[in-house]
């Protein structure tokens, strides 16, 4: 199994700590140091679990923004009970991960499972009522 396969194994079962594995201490994800990074998708993986999700389904898909990663490949993770999702984006070197973060213009051709409100890493900008 590849990182960035072994990444979604771990992502679609909240595996928190086999993802701090995973991720290279000297890297940043996301523009953040990795503790802080895991920090954050703990949290993040905490809403899906508050909202009575014990596995998140992946489907394929691409960034669509000029801003940022236009073209790079990527996952949406939708609960599997709440419809909750999120859009996580991988830079690829060699076959390693080299910078994982989440999407915020993202297209996927996925089954019409239905999708809620969106999960965020970073959730300083956002208002209380989106967290």
């Amino acid at each position: 199994m590849t990182p960035k396969e072994a990444f979604i194994s771990y992502f679609k079962n909240f595996d928190i700590n086999m993802i701090e594995l995973l991720l290279d201490d000297g890297r940043t994800y996301q523009d953040f140091a990795k503790h802080l990074f895991i920090q954050k998708l703990g949290n993040a993986f905490d809403r899906f679990l508050k909202h009575g999700d014990n596995l998140l389904y992946s489907y394929h898909g691409t960034c669509n923004s000029e801003l940022c990663s236009i073209g790079c490949k990527g996952i949406r993770f939708i609960g599997n009970n709440s419809g909750l999702y999120i859009d996580i984006v991988f830079k690829e070197e060699n076959g390693n991960l080299i910078d994982v973060y989440e999407c915020h213009d993202f297209s996927t051709i996925s089954p019409k499972k239905k999708i809620n409100q969106k999960v965020f890493i970073d959730t300083k900008d956002l208002p209380l009522s989106m967290m």
